[in-house]
């Protein structure tokens, strides 16, 4: 065999085995992208089904040729694993009562001098202290002169805001107690008036803290028409609608279904309650936006 077919052959033997080699690399960079994939389902977002990343990544391999394939090691992130702390009560602005306590003895057991102080321990305890009412009764002095009886009587002025309503003893700060236990805690009325009559001897009707919980709404209206007002000046508005079930006091023990509406951007979030999901609803709340309005619900605005 002459020089020149070895070379033919040798040639053509390295361009088939350069075209296998290809093949393989390009199997092999897919097969490091379906463990990537892998990887990213079991511990980043889980967003994506595994199924689906296995069938769009995988590929059926023919191993039959290749025997000894050199994989290039990628760089692996290490992650230290590490013990979590056990979460201690930090209270803030919490009063503090420190109790000394002295030891029984306090002279030496061997020589009878008195026992002076070399440290100490501190064992701290959160105590939970019931809330209490305090009633104030506002009493108006009355005086006059007792000699010039016609000068006329001279009485004490109520400071601003007393009463908070004519005729009731409500005052500002149980009402905002009432709402924010409803609204943020949550702790609906019914469980509010048991809480008061069990635990604390007030008897407060739910249908009076629910007239409460009204006058508390109409006094806060002027800030949730503001709100409102600056959320539908944004360039760019969420919108979104829940049903609730609404109590009927017309029909005791039935519930009907009503619907909450919401309006978020700056600086907020805006609620108003409606008995139907018509497009006067969202009128009322939508209308007269003047950026865009994202809604994931199907609304004839």
């Amino acid at each position: 065999m002459s020089s020149a077919q070895d070379y033919e052959e040798l040639k053509s033997a390295y361009q088939a085995q350069e075209v296998t080699i290809k093949k393989y690399e390009a199997q092999l960079e897919k097969f490091q992208q379906t463990i990537i994939n892998l990887q990213k389902h079991i511990y980043g977002s889980r967003n994506e089904k595994l199924l689906k990343l296995l069938d769009d990544n995988q590929e059926s391999f023919d191993f039959g040729n290749l025997k000894e394939p050199i994989i290039e090691e990628e760089e692996q992130e290490e992650v230290t694993s590490h013990k979590r702390g056990k979460k201690k009560a930090k209270p803030k602005d919490v009063e503090i009562e420190e109790i000394i306590i002295e030891p029984e003895e306090a002279n030496c057991s061997c020589c009878g001098k008195e026992l002076v102080k070399i440290g100490e321990e501190r064992t701290k305890q959160l105590e939970y202290i019931l809330a209490s009412f305090k009633q104030k009764i506002y009493i108006k002095i009355k005086k006059a002169c007792s000699s010039c009886k016609s000068d006329g009587v001279s009485t004490g002025k109520l400071p601003a805001g007393v009463p908070f309503i004519s005729g009731s003893e409500l005052s500002p700060s149980l009402l905002s107690r009432i709402i924010v236990s409803k609204y943020e805690d949550p702790l609906p009325l019914y469980r509010q008036e048991r809480i008061y009559k069990e635990c604390l001897g007030l008897d407060l009707a739910r249908q009076r803290l629910c007239d409460w919980v009204g006058y508390g709404a109409n006094l806060l209206e002027p800030v949730t028409k503001r709100i409102l007002k600056l959320i539908k000046e944004d360039d760019y508005i969420h919108g979104d609608k829940t049903t609730l079930k609404v109590q009927d006091l017309n029909k005791p023990n039935k519930l009907h279904q009503g619907y909450l509406w919401g309006a978020l951007g700056p600086p907020g979030v805006y609620f108003k309650y409606s008995a139907s999901r018509d497009k006067e609803s969202a009128n009322d709340i939508f209308k007269d936006s003047e950026g865009y309005l994202h809604l994931d619900f199907v609304c004839r605005v």
